[in-house]
């Protein structure tokens, strides 16, 4: 029986610069959105791990970095 669920083609990660490592260059916490329809939703990292992440955008309240869902074969 497979858990995995239906996840959005597009997605948008935002952080707080509060959350934002320089150092690493990487977030300590992220939301997710669904480029869709805006909603925000949960993913694990693994999930996460699905996306290929590319366009990114910040200011001086947080940032932003887009994903596209990658095909899984299997």
């Amino acid at each position: 029986m497979s858990t995995k669920r239906e996840l959005p083609l597009n997605v948008i990660a935002r952080w707080r610069k509060e959350d934002w490592d320089d150092e690493h260059m990487v977030a300590s916490h992220y939301r997710y959105y669904d480029l869709a329809t805006a909603d925000e939703i949960h993913l694990t990292e693994d999930e996460a791990g699905r996306y290929s992440w590319g366009q990114t955008g910040d200011n001086i309240t947080g940032g932003f970095q887009a994903g596209r869902l990658r095909e899984q074969k299997g």
